[in-house]
C-alpha cells in the first residue's frame, strides 16, 4: 500500500509545466533555503530581483516591481507590471482581459504575449545591464500567472491592490548556488506585535538602484493579507517583500499589495499591507511545484486515502462572504488574528476536494446567517402548523 501511494505521489507531482520543480528540486529548496544573510540582500548573486518592461519610445524601464525569488525558476511579483487596475493589458489593450480560471484553482494564466512584454533582472544588474556578467541575468520569463485572480477579494480588491503574480523563467545561471528565503506556510506563523522587515527598491534612470530595510510590527492579521506598521512611503515599493526570522530561518510572510493602505477604523491612520504567502500555497505548490513540509504531507495522506476507498471525496462547503474595504475589519481576536482564519484553515488542510469553493474575505455573516435560518424554519413551523400537517 505504501508503495502504491508514493507511486500515487510521484504521479502528482510530475511536471506539467515546463518549469515546474520536480520533488527533488522542492526538496532541496525546503533544506536548503532561509539563510540568515538573505536579510541583507547586498551580494551579487542575490534573491532579490526586479520585474519590469520597457518602454517602445523612450527605451526605459518602467512599471518596476520587487520580484522575490522562490526557486531556481519561479519568482513572487505584483501583477501591476503588466496590468492596469482596471484590468487592461499595458502593452497588449487589444487583447481582452480573461478570468477564466485554470480547472480546478482560483489562478489565471497570462498570454503568452504578454509574457513576452517584460523581464525580471536581478537587482545589483538592474542599473549595471551591459556588464558582461549581468548578460544572463536580465529574462524574459516563460509563463506567468495571477495567483487568487478568480478569488472574490482580488476581484473586488482588484483596483487598490492588483493580485500576486507568479513568473516562471526557463534557466537561471548557477541557480542552485543562490541562497533564497523560506515561505510562510502557516496563518500561524505571523501574529499581532510580531517583528518583521521590508526590503524596499528605490530605481531612478541612470542611478544606482538602492534597497532599504525598514524594521515592521504586524498589527493586523487576515485570511489574505498583513497590515503592519509605521508607515513608509509607498513609491516604488510593489511587491516588497515581508520577512521575519521564524525558527532561526529567514521566511517570506507577505508582498506588498500594489498601493493599497489599510486604514484604522476611524480612517485617521494608515498602514502598509500586504498579500499573505500562506495564502498562495495552493497555486505555489499545484502550478509551480513550490511546496510547503505541509503540503507534502497533506498530499501523502490524501493520495493513501483515495488508494483504500472508492467512495467520492469528502466535500468541505466553505461560506463565501463579502468583501468589505480595509478600513472596517471585524471579528479578530486578541492577537490580531480574524477567527475566520482558522475556521477556514481546513481547506488548506484537504485540497482533493471535488469542488473548490471560493475562500473567506476578511469580514463575516456568520451571525446573521444563522440568525436567518432560524427565522426560516420557525416560518416553516408556522406555515406546517397552519396546514394542520402535524395532525
Amino acid at each position: 500500500m505504501y508503495l502504491l501511494s508514493f507511486f500515487i505521489f510521484l504521479t502528482l507531482f510530475k511536471a506539467v509545466l515546463p518549469g515546474k520543480l520536480t520533488p527533488e528540486e522542492n526538496r532541496k529548496r525546503l533544506d536548503t533555503c532561509g539563510d540568515r544573510n538573505l536579510a541583507n540582500p547586498s551580494n551579487y548573486k542575490t534573491w532579490y530581483w526586479l520585474a519590469h518592461r520597457t518602454d517602445q519610445q523612450t527605451n526605459q524601464r518602467i512599471d518596476v516591481s520587487a520580484a522575490s525569488m522562490i526557486s531556481p525558476r519561479h519568482f513572487l511579483t505584483s501583477s501591476q507590471t503588466v496590468l492596469t487596475n482596471y484590468k487592461e493589458w499595458k502593452l497588449n489593450k487589444n487583447i481582452s482581459f480573461s478570468e477564466k480560471c485554470i480547472d480546478g484553482t482560483n489562478d489565471t494564466e497570462v498570454p503568452q504575449s504578454v509574457v513576452a512584454d517584460f523581464k525580471v533582472t536581478m537587482f545589483s544588474c538592474y542599473g549595471n545591464p551591459l556588464l558582461n556578467q549581468c548578460s544572463s541575468y536580465q529574462i524574459r520569463p516563460t509563463r506567468a500567472f495571477l495567483l487568487n485572480m478568480c478569488n472574490d477579494y482580488v476581484r473586488k480588491q482588484f483596483m487598490a491592490t492588483f493580485s500576486p503574480m507568479l513568473v516562471e523563467v526557463e534557466k537561471i545561471p548557477e541557480a542552485d548556488s543562490f541562497d533564497i528565503p523560506c515561505l510562510a506556510d502557516s496563518l500561524e506563523q505571523s501574529t499581532r506585535g510580531m517583528k518583521a522587515n521590508v526590503l524596499l527598491f528605490h530605481v531612478k534612470f541612470l542611478a544606482t538602484p538602492k534597497l532599504e530595510n525598514i524594521n515592521q510590527t504586524i498589527f493586523r492579521n487576515f485570511l489574505q493579507t498583513i497590515a503592519t506598521k509605521p508607515w513608509f512611503n509607498l513609491d516604488q515599493a510593489e511587491g516588497s517583500p515581508l520577512l521575519s526570522e521564524i525558527d532561526e530561518t529567514i521566511t517570506l510572510l507577505g508582498i506588498l499589495a500594489a498601493g493599497s493602505p489599510y486604514q484604522s477604523e476611524d480612517r485617521s491612520i494608515v498602514y502598509p499591507l500586504y498579500f499573505r504567502v500562506a495564502w498562495l500555497r495552493n497555486g505555489l505548490c499545484d502550478l509551480a511545484g513550490i511546496c510547503s513540509e505541509r503540503d507534502l504531507e497533506e498530499r501523502m495522506t490524501t493520495t493513501s486515502s483515495t488508494s483504500t476507498t472508492s467512495t467520492s471525496s469528502t466535500k468541505i462547503s466553505i461560506p463565501n462572504n463579502p468583501t468589505t474595504t480595509h478600513s472596517e475589519p471585524e471579528n479578530s481576536t486578541e492577537n490580531g488574528n480574524s477567527q475566520d482564519e482558522y475556521e477556514t484553515f481546513a481547506f488548506y488542510m484537504f485540497r482533493e476536494v471535488e469542488a473548490r469553493e471560493e475562500d473567506l474575505e476578511m469580514n463575516s455573516k456568520e451571525k446573521t446567517n444563522g440568525s436567518l435560518k432560524w427565522e426560516l424554519y420557525l416560518c416553516l413551523v408556522s406555515v406546517l402548523v397552519n396546514k394542520n400537517w402535524f395532525i
